[in-house]
């Protein structure tokens, strides 16, 4: 998994958003809140919004997330979503006016992330984007 060393406390969760549609972001932000522990409440809110972010990126720049993955690590607590879809177009990250009412998303992922980045596999066609999120940012 992007975003971490291996832990054997880390706890891994999959759900499948393929042909779904926007719709899909609702549905993904009930699971998460489902999936992830009391434990990690200190930093729902900024995994929510990443995931938002994540997810309407694949939806209006490629032709659609495959896959959420959803990753919690413990001690000390962190989080890392990721995103398939299936365009190879990396990511931009852009520094939009305050009235612009475009291209903050990654703004957005970038600030609230430790660390995010991109996976490409090349068996399979696309990327996978990740976000790091931890209760401490000092954690890197």
């Amino acid at each position: 998994m992007a975003g971490h060393e291996a832990d054997p406390n880390t706890h891994t969760w999959t759900i499948d958003v393929s042909g779904n549609g926007p719709f899909a972001m609702s549905r993904v932000r009930r699971w998460l809140r489902r999936a992830l522990p009391p434990s990690a409440d200190d930093v729902l809110e900024d995994v929510l919004v990443v995931a938002d972010e994540l997810l309407a990126n694949a939806y209006e720049h490629t032709p659609g997330p495959r896959e959420v993955r959803l990753t919690y690590l413990p001690t000390p607590c962190r989080v890392v979503v990721e995103v398939d879809d299936t365009s190879s177009a990396l990511p931009t990250l852009h520094n939009p006016a305050p009235q612009d009412l475009r291209g903050h998303g990654m703004r957005l992922i970038n600030d609230l992330s430790d660390a995010w980045g991109v996976h490409r596999d090349d068996s399979t066609p696309g990327k996978t984007i990740w976000s790091r999120i931890s209760r401490n940012p000092s954690i890197g």
